[in-house]
């Protein structure tokens, strides 16, 4: 599998996701609770990875911290801007991640927390999740965070499989789009947890968000870890 094109593939499909509208007004219950329990130095300098429509970064720039939001679809990164009202605009920065690189355009033990939510999916393959945690542990500071969560093969709510392949699935990541994409599925938390330490961090918590409103429901693994 070839990790650009499979990439380029993602972002054409994302870009048709928020032409069409998505948006999430508020942050994930989860993150909120976890950043509760974290302590985080004032003017922290956090990446909200992978941050859709912004909401999980701007829970953390509402309370005064410097938030760097990437993302691969232009579209997410232009709404996000749209939702900035002047006064924290000097606090925020704006990725667009190209595919085409492997490596994430940030200084090394930068940041002081990275937020990888409804993210980890959305690598095509697990080679593609080893490449970003590989580059989290280079821009992360020393006793700083990694938040991630995911679903996995066995436990989630992803329809319209076309293919499934070891751990990689050929689905849709949302139901307004009709543009597949390669997503991958860890089969255990312990896969997740020994490539986490692989890549020089340590596991402080593991959390779970299982919940069912009508036809929507939700199976996650949540992972705390701090970098060694």
């Amino acid at each position: 599998m070839n990790i650009e094109t499979e990439v380029l593939n993602s972002i054409e499909s994302f870009e048709d996701i928020y032409s069409k509208g998505y948006d999430k007004k508020y942050p994930s219950i989860e993150l909120v609770r976890i950043a509760s329990n974290i302590k985080l130095p004032k003017n922290s300098n956090i990446l909200d990875f992978g941050c859709g429509p912004g909401s999980n970064g701007m829970h953390f720039l509402n309370n005064f911290n410097n938030v760097h939001f990437a993302d691969i679809s232009l579209n997410a990164i232009n709404l996000v801007k749209s939702k900035i009202n002047n006064n924290l605009k000097k606090k925020s920065e704006y990725t667009l991640i190209d595919p085409t690189i492997s490596k994430l355009p940030y200084k090394s033990n930068y940041f002081d927390l990275i937020i990888c939510m409804s993210v980890y999916n959305n690598f095509v393959n697990r080679e593609h999740a080893l490449q970003n945690l590989r580059e989290f542990n280079r821009i992360v500071k020393k006793n700083s965070y990694l938040i991630l969560d995911f679903n996995l093969r066995d436990k989630n709510n992803y329809t319209n499989i076309t293919s499934n392949k070891n751990d990689v699935k050929k689905t849709l990541p949302n139901k307004s789009t009709d543009k597949q994409i390669s997503m991958y599925f860890p089969k255990t938390n312990k896969s997740v947890e020994n490539d986490l330490r692989e890549n020089n961090f340590k596991i402080i918590d593991i959390g779970y968000s299982h919940w069912k409103v009508f036809d929507s429901f939700e199976h996650e693994s949540i992972i705390t870890a701090k970098k060694i």
